[in-house]
């Protein structure tokens, strides 16, 4: 930052009109610039529940110098090849000549001229976001000078303030065009998922908490097809980074300085359709278990899966595959074979449960811990769907599981064998949450690979 001129220390005079303003100093908001704690040279205060700066803070946050006017009554802030003037208890400032509306009027305290925080959202383009709860201004820089704000400069002005500089950005993220750069502290590559189905269009960044440590919550927006980037701590273990879009698009990953630096790269989507195996268990002679009503286990298993498959049929990115379409019964080893032959990028076999007591509830099953994660994700949507007892996700060693090649998920939905839970079961409304549920885990796992 380039040094900012020393303020002098007469008091300035007010001017006689002024109003009296409330003015909170007793707890000063904390201020933060693009996520990162600031500790500027003065406080930020309150004046009518609006936030000022002072003029030497809002000097050092714009790389300026600034000095007062010789009458005591107002300041200066120029930087480069751009110059900002307030006066006291006026409500509009001058930016390169041209009038600018503070929102509030300027004011003076204990020596320190105090400009109203909405001239950076107005006149200079900065995001500000304050927080009561937790007495913090946050502040957003998005790039280029004041200069480059006033957007009604004639091309002689353009000439004489000569071609735009890029800032460095400072903070943990910021946006350039369509590039997104995130800066850690520690070297470290993100978990992304991608969620466009609909709007707002998102990419999901989870990082380690570790490599940002001391990372506070904040905003950053943009412009054009990438709309803002939020992040804060997610979790005590996940630092999560939201990158909002105009549209669903694709992403190119890069990174440099070690694995600090990643650079998100948005692109136009791909149009890749992923085929998602549904195995509705049992079939023909193979029954399955027997309900309390004395239905079998087989109907509703094919009843459930061609739900789930016509609702894939509305997602264009999804290309659903059952192995049976009818009462017949494919054996363990013929279901494995034809998803691993179709290149299958997602298997799910779909159960009802049976017991000899009182049981209730749904259970996912897994083979190994590449297929763990879709499983979690999987049982998770059908057990709030469901609205059941929650019985785990575990470990199994069953055929079709291990047999296939890509990552694969044996849902027992619940207990066909509880009279109470198998009318649920076998209710049309029931079916279709769960159905709902399981497309709904298939597009987030997915989505990740997009």
């Amino acid at each position: 930052m380039k040094k900012i001129v020393a303020f002098t220390a007469a008091v300035f005079v007010l001017i006689t009109c002024l109003p009296v303003l409330a003015v909170d100093v007793k707890d000063p908001y904390t201020l933060y610039v693009n996520g990162v704690r600031h500790s500027g040279p003065e406080p930020v205060v309150f004046a009518d529940k609006k936030p000022f700066l002072g003029a030497a803070t809002l000097a050092e946050l714009l790389d300026a110098t600034w000095r007062i006017e010789e009458d005591a009554s107002g300041a200066v802030i120029r930087g480069e090849d751009w110059e900002l003037a307030v006066r006291v208890s006026e409500s509009s400032a001058r930016l390169n000549g041209r009038a600018v509306d503070l929102g509030a009027q300027v004011f003076e305290q204990q020596g320190i001229i105090y400009i109203p925080v909405a001239l950076l959202g107005k006149s200079l383009g900065m995001k500000t976001v304050g927080d009561p709860l937790t007495q913090s201004l946050f502040l957003y820089k998005q790039g280029g000078t004041p200069r480059d704000r006033l957007d009604d400069k004639t091309e002689e002005q353009r000439e004489v303030l000569g071609p735009t500089r890029p800032k460095d950005p400072g903070g943990p993220v910021y946006i350039d065009g369509t590039n997104v750069v995130i800066t850690a502290g520690a070297a470290a590559t993100p978990r992304i998922t991608k969620l466009m189905d609909a709007p707002p269009y998102r990419l999901v960044l989870d990082y380690a908490s570790a490599a940002f440590a001391g990372l506070t919550s904040g905003e950053l927006p943009g412009g054009g097809t990438v709309v803002k980037v939020r992040y804060a701590l997610n979790n005590p273990e996940t630092v999560r980074f939201v990158i909002e879009l105009t549209r669903p698009a694709d992403y190119r990953l890069e990174q440099s300085d070690g694995g600090k630096v990643t650079r998100i790269t948005i692109v136009e989507p791909t149009q890749r359709r992923f085929k998602v195996v549904i195995d509705p268990g049992h079939g023909g002679d193979d029954p399955g278990t027997t309900g309390a009503s004395g239905r079998y286990e087989k109907h509703f298993t094919l009843e459930l899966s061609r739900k789930v498959a016509n609702l894939m049929k509305q997602v264009s990115w999804l290309e659903p595959h059952m192995t049976r379409q009818d009462d017949t019964y494919p054996t363990l080893e013929e279901r494995a074979a034809f998803a691993n032959n179709i290149g299958a990028d997602l298997y799910v076999s779909i159960h009802g449960n049976a017991y000899t007591g009182s049981m209730r509830g749904t259970e996912t099953y897994y083979y190994d811990n590449t297929d763990k994660a879709f499983a979690s994700i999987l049982h998770r949507h059908v057990v709030q769907a469901a609205q059941t007892v929650d019985r785990n996700v575990r470990q199994a060693d069953f055929k079709v599981l291990r047999l296939t090649k890509m990552p694969s998920a044996l849902l027992e939905v619940g207990y066909l064998s509880d009279a109470a839970e198998e009318k649920r079961m076998l209710s049309e409304e029931f079916q279709d949450r769960v159905a709902a549920a399981i497309v709904e885990a298939v597009k987030e796992y997915l989505s990740a690979s997009r």
